[in-house]
């Protein structure tokens, strides 16, 4: 069976794990598109090399608007992947209103039109009402994309009634999204050590925790506001991550008179996650709904 991946998250190995177990079962023969770079956190990351026993071919395609799931497109790779891959299935785990799925759609009528796709997707509230402007485009999409495709894999139980409810009746799979919890079970105490001499965490201090984006979905005004009412000795809280939030949520530490307890850590690197969390004592991941937004399935947990 000859697969075609497109994942734009692909560019870092740690997301390739998946598609590492895909490639090494048997008969399948996959392909994988992925873009040159992609900004996460606030931070551009230029794609990563492939490990010299990866089971699939990897192409790297230029892509503009890194960052932007959902507005971001490629400029070049992805008729080399078709050629490539000459696909039987087609996996596009991008959302199906993006631009990248329309690319995919636009090509796969080009060199594979007798190909099955299938879809990933995050979206656990609306098919037809979007944040992103303009909205009505966003609609539209959605609509052509889901009427050509052959099946889907959400990320949650609510995202099976959402595209239900947008008559989207081919097969779907709810299956969640992996993570690799060995990562996180298994201490380097040396590490540790030195991150704790590096933040200024003395043994005996109690952590409160937050690692993730800083935005105001997130409600880590709530998280601010609470930790000011603890009144508990040798308490403080851990903050990793930046975002478009980040200023006014310090503003906010500095007027509850609380900017000493906090500790803050801009975004690290994914291989760098679980060193901070096991740093935490007490972790919390608070979250609200804000307009079409609302947590999809919070891995970090």
């Amino acid at each position: 069976m000859r697969v075609l991946i497109i994942n734009s998250m692909f560019y870092t190995s740690a997301y390739r794990r998946c598609v590492d177990e895909l490639g090494a079962q048997p008969g399948i023969d996959i392909t994988v598109l992925t873009v040159d770079g992609w900004i996460m956190n606030d931070r551009l990351s230029t794609t990563e090399p492939l490990s010299a026993n990866a089971p699939y071919s990897f192409i790297i395609g230029k892509a503009l608007w890194k960052g932007k799931e959902n507005r971001g497109f490629y400029i070049s790779g992805i008729a080399r992947a078709f050629q490539v891959s000459q696909p039987e299935i087609i996996f596009l785990m991008e959302e199906p209103f993006s631009l990248f799925a329309l690319q995919i759609l636009f090509y796969k009528n080009l060199y594979s039109p007798i190909s099955k796709i299938v879809f990933f997707t995050w979206n656990n509230l609306s098919f037809s009402e979007f944040d992103y402007r303009p909205s009505a485009w966003y609609r539209m999409v959605s609509r052509w994309i889901l009427d050509r495709c052959d099946g889907a894999l959400t990320a949650n139980s609510d995202g099976m009634s959402v595209l239900r409810n947008a008559r989207f009746f081919q097969p779907i799979e709810t299956i969640g999204y992996g993570v690799r919890t060995d990562r996180f079970i298994n201490r380097d105490d040396d590490r540790l050590e030195k991150l704790r001499s590096e933040l200024g965490i003395t043994s005996y201090e109690i952590i409160i925790g937050y690692v993730g984006r800083l935005l105001q979905m997130k409600g880590l005004d709530l998280l601010i506001e609470s930790f000011a009412t603890l009144d508990v000795p040798n308490l403080r809280l851990l903050i990793v991550g930046s975002g478009e939030y980040e200023q006014t949520l310090f503003a906010q530490a500095d007027h509850l008179g609380i900017r000493k307890k906090i500790i803050h850590f801009p975004s690290v690197a994914h291989d760098e996650v679980p060193a901070y969390m096991q740093l935490i004592n007490i972790f919390v991941l608070p979250s609200r709904r804000y307009r079409m937004w609302a947590e999809q399935f919070g891995r970090v947990l």
